[in-house]
């Protein structure tokens, strides 16, 4: 478990960038950032490979 916890925290900041940069849309009539798509592909990559080690399922969001 003790082995796990870097990862999860890894995780959590990764979800969180996620969530800061491609965000769920416009928020006070200001529009988000819009990041690159090969940059979001491989922060989704990154994601999926913390969850995989650390045992997670995760529903992809299509």
């Amino acid at each position: 478990m003790i082995g796990s916890l870097p990862k999860a925290f890894e995780l959590q900041g990764l979800c969180r960038l996620k969530e800061a940069v491609a965000g769920s849309g416009t928020k006070q009539g200001k529009p988000g950032m819009i990041p690159a798509e090969d940059w979001l592909a491989e922060l989704d990559d990154k994601i999926a490979g913390l969850e995989r080690g650390l045992g997670l399922n995760r529903k992809t969001e299509d």
